[in-house]
């Protein structure tokens, strides 16, 4: 009689302690409500990068794991590159396939964990917003933003150039930029950790 009435205390205690390491949702941050901020003159850090960047208006840190952007975002799929990578799409909805975003981590393990460190974040839709530019924005308007890239290279297809920006501590690359050559405009956003 006595194990009876133990159980459910059990597993209320359970429950608890399983749902303790849940992160909460994180509210999207309206747009005129962003951090946008002068770049520096020597150039950016991730941290200082993270800091002005936001997915889906979810303000990033730095490292971006998944439990960072909150419980509301998840792997949506998965899937290999041609150099065999897996790359997961994470987002809230797969019905909503417009708000959703690319990553690759850094363990390399067969599924995602929650704190793997993301070492590349991309999108081709306006949901990544690094210092106010997002896809769609201007060649200038990413300069004036961002500051003056640490350089910039045409794709093998000659069609986009790539806006590299790297760390001024480690001089790893921490942002890609992909701008078309025809419009001028920004077609795809990476944060990376390289």
């Amino acid at each position: 009689m006595k194990i009876r009435k133990l159980i459910p205390i059990i597993m209320c205690a359970f429950c608890l302690t399983a749902c303790a390491d849940i992160p909460e949702v994180k509210e999207s941050i309206p747009e005129d409500e962003q951090t946008v901020i002068a770049p520096p003159e020597n150039g950016w850090t991730a941290e200082e990068l993270a800091g002005v960047s936001y997915f889906d208006g979810v303000q990033l840190s730095y490292p971006i794991t998944l439990r960072s952007l909150g419980s509301a975002y998840g792997v949506l799929m998965d899937f290999k590159n041609s150099d065999g990578d897996t790359i997961y799409s994470i987002g809230k909805d797969i019905m909503s396939l417009d708000n959703y975003a690319n990553i690759r981590a850094s363990d390399g393990a067969a599924e995602l964990s929650p704190d793997a460190e993301i070492t590349e974040f991309w999108s081709y839709f306006e949901n990544i917003s690094v210092n106010g530019i997002k896809a769609g924005a201007d060649k200038d308007a990413v300069i004036s933003a961002l500051g003056e890239p640490d350089s910039i290279d045409d794709a093998s297809y000659d069609a986009v150039s790539v806006y590299t920006y790297l760390d001024r501590n480690t001089g790893r690359t921490i942002l890609k930029i992909n701008v078309v050559n025809e419009n001028d405009c920004v077609a795809v956003i990476s944060l990376v950790d390289k």
